[in-house]
């Protein structure tokens, strides 16, 4: 039998990495443009890097003509990459004070596309505490199969986890998985496109989402905007 990494009477976090506890926006955005002449899509300029915030990456890719197949290949290019900028990526301020003072509360996990070399290196240089497990290098369609799976392996409960995420499809994935969303307004999509998604929960920093976190363990977690 598996070792059990999670306590399945604690709530749990799943987070996004990119974005979400990267500030990775504007190196994801170097990378894209710098595999442009290998993977032969248009650059993408500022102005339209700020207009795809209020679109889901399936619109994203279809207007810049990216198929499914170049995009599985650009993003295991973007990983290796990725592993030349990893230490120059700051975390967004504030969000690891916060999250230290639930590390007793809550099982924390996360769940990437990014590799598991990047992250482990950026939770090092910046996490005051261990994660209970990190997952990287997960499939860009496997994401909700993969926390699903985990969920039944750990004997979590769909409503005592959350999915924390800065993209429409985190929410899509959330609701995919029968658990909560948390959505950050200061990763990839805008505010406003994320509550027309309509999570469960919109934070806009860290102090925002300490007080969604203090809801739920005091048993009222309800949907709001904070």
């Amino acid at each position: 039998m598996a070792t059990q990494r999670f306590n399945p009477h604690k709530p749990t976090l799943f987070f996004d990495f990119d974005g979400t506890l990267a500030d990775t926006i504007e190196c994801n955005f170097k990378i894209f443009n710098q595999l442009s002449c290998l993977y032969k899509h248009q650059k993408i300029t500022i102005d339209q890097m700020h207009e795809f915030r209020e679109l889901h990456i399936s619109e994203i890719l279809k207007r810049l003509k990216i198929g499914c197949i170049r995009k599985l290949f650009l993003v295991m290019h973007a990983r290796l990459i990725m592993n030349q900028y990893i230490q120059t990526i700051q975390p967004f301020p504030g969000l690891f004070e916060v999250l230290l003072t639930f590390r007793e509360k809550f099982n924390f996990a996360v769940i990437s596309t990014n590799s598991k070399t990047n992250i482990e290196y950026f939770m090092i240089q910046h996490s005051p505490f261990c994660f209970n497990l990190i997952l990287g290098g997960i499939g860009v369609f496997s994401k909700g199969h993969a926390i699903k799976k985990l969920m039944k392996q750990e004997k979590l409960q769909p409503k005592t986890c959350f999915y924390i995420g800065d993209e429409l499809r985190d929410i899509d994935l959330a609701k995919f998985c029968q658990i909560q969303s948390i959505a950050v307004s200061w990763g990839c999509n805008s505010k406003l496109a994320l509550l027309k998604a309509k999570p469960d929960h919109l934070v806009e920093s860290a102090e925002s989402l300490q007080q969604v976190l203090c809801l739920n363990l005091d048993s009222e977690f309800k949907a709001v905007t904070y």
